[in-house]
């Protein structure tokens, strides 16, 4: 996807005449596989049960009559099904719905040749934000009808609940650079705006048999506008606080005092994709008299070891290029607050390379680029 491609948006609309939204984004899913634009179509669906929303793959039309593309839930980072999806060349086309964070985390790891968007169409739909997965499967349907309804940044309606912390201090909720974009923010009781952008354009449109124009919704930026401003303000609030409380290095070890080295954070993580880790090697199997050794020279060892040297290697490796999903939180058994590190700590250092990751494909990843005067504003020579 280059960049070009990107920078020319056309506009249409899908009219909803009478279905919800969820219905009419269903029929439009449908009509990318009856017309054999695509071959499959990553979307949520629910469970038999109906507990939970998870990604699901589908060839069959059919299928999508309980597809859930704007499901407030997030079960798994989808950048990491498209890199076991693409892995191998395929020869047909695969539609695949993504939240903005996921859009970015699939074109993040495009650069590093772990997913392969040649024959992916990418569907980008506004995110308001995601609820816990067990938030979320513990809602009555009148309470996710209410997360529906009232969809719109950091919302603690006691009926809707409360949304993912991540999610609260997201200030890049629309999905740059998307093939087909679905413009819930600007969405109205009788339609949604679509947007069309890169190679797939003209045979998108002549697939869902859409009319193009060139003006954007109105009132569509000043509604982007409006809710980044209310995620800046709680972000900077949440990420203040944390970063006050970890300017030390005792700071920074209480807060990953409740770290039990399952490693969750990283088995989910999109962007870790490291298929040999130091971590999961034997560097760090400790024979019992090095644990005594070390714990008499301290008095006292913290067991298990290493948590520090694990978070900060993860953040050094992949921190220019966090997408902020937040899914390494929501995965951890004791709610260490990874996702403010890495967004507090990633933050300064995607500003200090004037880096955003996954929003241009031809910008070049900070740690794959080597700079003979990198950083010399804030190391300068004596």
């Amino acid at each position: 996807m280059e960049k070009a491609d990107r920078e020319v948006m056309r506009y249409a609309t899908l009219n909803l005449n009478g279905e919800s939204r969820d219905e009419a984004l269903r029929g439009l899913l449908a009509r990318l596989l009856t017309s054999n634009f695509v071959q499959a179509v990553l979307v949520p669906k629910p469970l038999a049960d109906g507990s939970a929303v998870v990604q699901s793959l589908v060839v069959d039309p059919e299928q999508l009559k309980d597809a859930m593309p704007i499901a407030p839930t997030m079960p798994v980072q989808s950048a990491r099904i498209l890199s076991d999806l693409t892995a191998t060349p395929n020869e047909g086309r695969i539609a695949a719905v993504l939240k903005p964070c996921e859009l970015r985390a699939a074109v993040e790891l495009a650069k590093f040749l772990q997913v392969d968007l040649e024959h992916v169409v990418t569907i980008g739909v506004d995110c308001y934000g995601t609820y816990e997965v067990t938030d979320y499967a513990d809602m009555s349907a009148d309470q996710r009808a209410a997360a529906l309804q009232s969809l719109g940044g950091d919302s603690n309606d006691a009926q809707a609940g409360e949304m993912r912390g991540a999610c609260r201090m997201c200030i890049r909720p629309i999905p740059i650079g998307a093939d087909l974009g679905v413009g819930l923010m600007s969405a109205s009781s009788d339609s949604i705006p679509l947007s069309v952008s890169g190679r797939f354009a003209d045979e998108l449109a002549q697939a869902l048999s859409l009319e193009i124009t060139e003006s954007e919704p109105a009132g569509r930026a000043a509604a982007i506008e409006a809710l980044v401003a209310k995620r800046q303000e709680y972000r900077d609030k949440a990420l203040g606080g944390f970063a006050e409380e970890t300017a030390s290095i005792d700071g920074l070890m209480g807060a990953l005092s409740a770290c039990i080295g399952c490693r969750n954070c990283m088995s989910v993580c999109p962007i870790c994709y490291c298929k040999e880790c130091v971590f999961a090697s034997t560097v760090f199997d400790h024979r019992p008299d090095q644990f005594l050794s070390r714990a008499k020279r301290k008095g006292a060892l913290r067991v298990p070891t290493e948590t520090l040297m694990f978070h900060l290697t993860r953040l050094s490796h992949m921190g220019t290029s966090c997408v902020g999903c937040g899914v390494c939180e929501s995965a951890c058994p004791n709610d260490v607050p990874v996702s403010s590190l890495f967004n507090s700590l990633g933050e300064k250092l995607q500003a200090m390379f004037e880096y955003v990751p996954g929003e241009d494909p031809a910008a070049d990843p900070p740690v794959a680029v080597f700079k003979e005067k990198e950083l010399v504003d804030i190391a300068p020579n004596d």
